[in-house]
């Protein structure tokens, strides 16, 4: 997966699961299982594996890549 970060316009999300969307203090986060079983807490402008998080809706994560391709991860898909 380090080495996907390297790759202009590339983010893996066939590796990535959307597992929850949480509400705390106001501010959403977004909890993603990595490939390698590890769970990330991202907020909106946090990077991941080359992108970033652009949006927290209820449902879904939206990641911008470097190359402005957007992407989304969809609880239960």
């Amino acid at each position: 997966m380090l080495d996907m970060a390297t790759l202009t316009g590339r983010i893996s999300v066939d590796h990535l699961s959307l597992i929850a969307v949480v509400t705390q203090d106001g501010l959403r986060h977004a909890l993603v299982r990595l490939p390698d079983g590890r769970i990330l807490r991202l907020s909106q402008g946090d990077a991941l594996d080359g992108g970033i998080v652009a949006a927290i809706s209820d449902e879904a994560l939206f990641l911008i890549g470097p190359d402005m391709t957007t992407w989304a991860l969809v609880l239960g898909g």
